[in-house]
């Protein structure tokens, strides 16, 4: 290989990761299938899918998935050691309950929920690209009905 030919072929491989890096900034993260809804059977905030960046949610028969990223100043959220129903940041000290909402500051608001759906498997499926802030949780794709999750 030549030295022109090296380097359009390493131009070309920086162009394409650098188009790969702006697809993801660009928000286009892949949908997580977080497998059978009706493995979550019971009231419960599960850690399982921290390393994508969401809690699972069911509260209230209703299945959501729910940013692990605090709305106040955007450091990472974890379920509360002292009180598994609550959800803190350890940075600032905010605390939401099991829903999402803020119970102590200084967050104003409640977690950003993400798009959720129940394929023909019946397993949920988390769209990481669509966010739901707090006045939008009633709409559609923001939950799963609990007896839609058993199906």
């Amino acid at each position: 290989m030549n030295r022109r030919r090296f380097l359009a072929v390493g131009s070309g491989c920086v162009l394409g990761a650098l188009g790969a890096a702006s697809g993801a900034a660009a928000g286009k993260l892949p949908p997580v299938d977080i497998g059978p809804a009706n493995k979550f059977a019971q009231d419960a905030i599960s850690e399982e899918f921290i390393k994508d960046d969401f809690f699972v949610i069911r509260y209230q028969g209703r299945l959501f998935a729910a940013s692990t990223t605090c709305p106040h100043m955007g450091s990472t959220l974890q379920r509360d050691s002292q009180d598994t129903t609550r959800i803190k940041c350890g940075a600032h000290g905010s605390v939401f309950d099991a829903e999402g909402v803020v119970m102590v500051g200084p967050a104003s608001s409640g977690l950003i929920r993400l798009g959720i759906t129940v394929n023909g498997e019946g397993h949920a499926i988390v769209n990481r690209n669509q966010e739901f802030p707090q006045d939008k949780w009633t709409d559609k794709g923001c939950y799963v009905e609990a007896k839609q999750a058993r199906q």
